[in-house]
């Protein structure tokens, strides 16, 4: 038995010598596949799961209380998915309470209660700006001169045409400068129009 051993043993080192291997060659076993119950393939793992992100909906809710403008566009803001700013000189509160409305009606009553005008700049961006208030009465008093210190009230440009005249009687209490100007030249018989991309408004006849 121990002969026999040894014998086998011989033939194999001879056979390595012949070969010129100094080692056995190394065997190399593919990787096992992992199968399923019944030798089937298993299935490729599932996909990772993605994370959803939530979308602006469109429909602004606000529950607000003596807040601060700046504070409630925010608000609108990440709602509407859009950018709605104020300009840096307005300094006003709302308290408002709204259920799922759009945009322009939600704009529309923090606007109203900061007493301001609502600017589209374009369809991404929305600016909230506070226009001087007006207040003024008078009673038979030349349109020229009632335009004058509006103009000078508001820091505006108005031309006055030569062909402009007349009398004016009409009483004004905080109304944005431009209402007044509208106000003044409907009373007048005249349009206010502006003069290209210009700062100037121009006072005429229809």
């Amino acid at each position: 038995m121990r002969s026999e051993v040894l014998r086998q043993l011989a033939l194999l080192l001879l056979v390595f010598a012949i070969g010129g291997c100094s080692s056995p060659p190394e065997v190399l076993v593919p990787p096992a596949r992992e199968t399923s119950r019944g030798g089937a393939p298993a299935p490729p793992p599932p996909p990772a799961a993605s994370i959803a992100v939530s979308e602006p909906t469109g429909e602004i809710t606000l529950d607000l209380r003596d807040t601060d403008l700046t504070e409630a566009l925010k608000s609108i803001s990440r709602q509407a998915g859009v950018n709605v700013i104020a300009d840096p000189e307005v300094k006003e509160k709302v308290t408002v309470q709204l259920e799922r409305v759009d945009l322009r009606s939600a704009l529309e009553v923090i606007a109203r209660q900061a007493r301001c005008k609502i600017v589209i700049e374009s369809d991404r961006l929305i600016r909230l700006t506070q226009p001087p208030s007006i207040t003024m009465e008078f009673q038979d008093a030349d349109i020229k001169t009632v335009i004058q210190l509006l103009a000078k009230q508001a820091g505006a440009n108005i031309v006055i045409g030569s062909d402009v005249q007349g009398k004016v009687t009409l009483s004004l209490r905080e109304v944005p400068w431009m209402d007044a100007l509208q106000a003044v030249a409907k009373t007048g018989g005249y349009v206010v129009v502006r003069e290209g991309d210009s700062s100037n408004w121009r006072l005429m006849r229809p």
